[in-house]
């Protein structure tokens, strides 16, 4: 779900649903939304002997009702539908995101299947290549999340329930903040894959997040560790005319056991329309016998 735009991760992580939508219907105390994600492009993947071919990321529909409660309060629900996967072989929902919830002023409180405050707490601006973080899960089916966020500070805690034998639970805490010109964010997870298990451990990863303003150019950093693995992302992005950015990163990933690895991308992408942009992006890894991966498509959003 990652969301590769570090100029909105800090505050995306304090909302859930607070990302802008048509609205389709408003009557009453009732407010219904629409969103609409597609992605289509011709992706050869970094790494040895792969293929080009068409990819799908996204193609999402995005549905949100809300009634004002009155009082200051609203009870809302979101429903995120994915095709991307769909068709290929992969076992993988069609549902990212099914949940329902109530917020007072600047608080909230939601439960279902979501994505945490971890999979937008990156600094990296790729479209497709980035190494990643070192948080194991970034979102799971059965959680309960609680949120408050203003003009300067936000929090975002996660607990992800167990909900059988041989599912995974996780408690997460993401703490933002801005000072002056500098968004900085810091992060907790408690991740353990199957409580029910004899000897099973938690991973706990610890992670910091920092994105400041330089003129034009835009610099971002973060640092994420656990006992499997530390891995640093660094980013910058300029613009090159009124809608061309272009953004380029490193990633670097020591893993506890095996060899560190270094990624590396680079990407433009032209606005032809506030919802309709066209990209390309390049990026590898110092892997041995890894091949230069290449990345050319078109997205539409309303």
């Amino acid at each position: 779900m990652k969301k590769h735009v570090i100029a909105s991760a800090v505050t995306a992580v304090l909302c859930s649903g607070a990302a802008s939508a048509a609205t389709v219907y408003q009557q009453d105390e009732l407010k219904l939304d629409l969103k609409g994600d597609l992605q289509v492009q011709l992706f050869q993947k970094p790494g040895e002997d792969q293929d080009m071919v068409v990819d799908y990321d996204d193609l999402e529909l995005k549905f949100g009702a809300e009634y004002d409660l009155g009082n200051n309060m609203a009870a809302f629900g979101k429903l995120e539908l994915d095709w991307k996967n769909q068709g290929d072989g992969s076992d993988d929902d069609i549902v990212d995101d099914a949940y329902v919830g109530l917020k007072f002023n600047a608080m909230s409180v939601s439960l279902g299947r979501m994505y945490w405050a971890s999979d937008d707490f990156a600094a990296e601006k790729a479209i497709e290549m980035d190494g990643g973080t070192a948080f194991p899960e970034t979102g799971g089916t059965e959680t309960l999340k609680f949120e408050y966020s203003d003009a300067m500070f936000g929090a975002v805690v996660s607990y992800d329930l167990e909900e059988e034998d041989g599912d995974s639970t996780v408690f997460e805490v993401v703490l933002t903040t801005k000072l002056a010109m500098v968004d900085l964010g810091v992060a907790y997870q408690s991740y353990e894959d199957d409580p029910s298990a004899a000897g099973s451990e938690s991973i706990d990863t610890l992670g910091i997040l920092a994105s400041a303003d330089a003129g034009p150019v835009n610099l971002a950093f973060d640092f994420t560790s656990n006992d499997d693995l530390d891995a640093i992302n660094f980013a910058a992005s300029v613009p090159f005319a009124e809608t061309v950015e272009g953004a380029a990163g490193v990633t670097q990933h020591s893993p506890d056991e095996g060899d560190d690895v270094l990624y590396w991308y680079a990407n433009v992408t032209k606005a032809m329309h506030k919802n309709v942009s066209v990209f390309a992006e390049i990026g590898n890894s110092d892997e041995d016998d890894s091949d230069m991966g290449f990345l050319a498509g078109m997205r539409v959003k309303f």
